[in-house]
């Protein structure tokens, strides 16, 4: 164990609970999730990068300080 806890505040993290309960409720329910078979193209990439980017950017709010 390194000693290091979760980086993801205590809302952040029930937020993630919730829509992963309202999620597994929709399946058991009927609900389907409809997969687009989408080619790597750059657009898809670039919104990708700017994505990744803009997370890194908000994971500055993500402490243990709850």
């Amino acid at each position: 164990m390194t000693g290091i806890g979760p980086t993801r505040n205590k809302t952040k993290q029930a937020k993630s609970a919730e829509i992963e309960l309202l999620t597994r409720d929709f399946l058991a329910n009927g609900g389907e999730i409809q997969r687009e078979d989408i080619r790597a193209t750059r657009q898809v990439d670039l919104t990708w990068r700017n994505y990744a980017a803009t997370a890194m950017e908000d994971a500055g709010d993500e402490t243990n300080s709850d």
